[in-house]
C-alpha cells in the first residue's frame, strides 16, 4: 500500500510537470523555425527510468494528450495546428515512452554502475532522437509539405533537444537516486567489505 501511494504521488508529480511545461509559455516549447524545440521529453525520460516502461508509455501518453490539447489553443509555429491530428501528437509520444522505457530497462540490467552512468547520457541521446524521428515522420506523412524540411529540422532542433536531454536527465536522475533505489533494488550498491555501512548510506543519499 505504501509503494502504491508513493507511485500515485510520483504520477501526480510527473503529470504536473508535463502540464506546466506544456501550458506555461516558453518553458516546454521553444519556437525555432517551422517547429518548436521541446523539453517535455525530460519528465518522460526520468519517469521511465525510475518506474519502468509501463510508466514511460503512460507519461508519453500524457505528453501527447497535452500537446494535442495545446494545438487547439495557440499557434506559435506553422506546425502547431498540425498536431491536432492525434496520430501526429499522441501516437509518436506513446511510442517514444515505450522505447525509452525498454531502453532504460536494458540499461539497468548492466551490473557495472560506472558503465550505467557512462551509457545513460548515450541512451538518453538516442531516445531523444527517436522521439524527433517518429514525430517528424508522422508530421511529414500526414502533411507532405514538410518533407523538404525534415533533414534540416533533424539537424538543428532535434540535435539541440537531444544534447540538452543527455545533459539534464542524468543530473535529475542522480538527484533522485533514493527514489531510483526504492523502485530498482538491483541498482542499490551492495555493501563493499572495504567500506563502512555509514559510507554506503552516505553514497545513497
Amino acid at each position: 500500500m505504501k509503494n502504491k501511494t508513493r507511485t500515485i504521488a510520483l504520477d501526480a508529480l510527473f503529470i504536473a510537470v508535463i502540464l506546466i511545461l506544456t501550458f506555461v509559455p516558453y518553458i516546454g516549447f521553444f519556437p525555432l523555425g517551422a517547429v518548436s524545440i521541446t523539453t517535455i521529453t525530460i519528465p518522460v525520460f526520468v519517469g521511465a527510468y525510475i518506474l519502468g516502461w509501463k510508466r514511460g508509455m503512460f507519461y508519453g501518453l500524457m505528453f501527447g494528450l497535452s500537446s494535442f490539447t495545446r494545438s487547439f489553443m495557440s499557434y506559435v509555429t506553422p506546425a502547431d495546428p498540425l498536431f491536432q491530428n492525434p496520430l501526429v501528437s499522441i501516437l509518436p509520444r506513446v511510442l517514444f515512452g515505450l522505447f525509452v522505457g525498454l531502453m532504460y530497462y536494458a540499461l539497468k540490467k548492466i551490473e557495472n554502475e560506472k558503465k550505467r552512468k557512462v551509457l545513460l547520457p548515450v541512451f538518453t541521446l538516442i531516445g531523444s532522437l527517436f522521439h524527433s524521428v517518429v514525430t517528424l515522420l508522422a508530421l511529414c506523412i500526414f502533411n507532405p509539405t514538410f518533407w523538404p524540411y525534415l533533414l534540416t529540422i533533424l539537424g538543428t532542433n532535434s540535435i539541440l533537444e537531444a544534447v540538452f536531454a543527455a545533459i539534464i536527465v542524468p543530473l535529475i536522475i542522480a538527484s533522485l537516486r533514493p527514489y531510483v533505489y526504492k523502485y530498482n533494488e538491483n541498482l542499490r550498491p551492495s555493501l563493499d567489505v572495504n567500506k563502512t555501512k555509514t559510507e554506503v548510506v552516505n553514497e545513497q543519499k
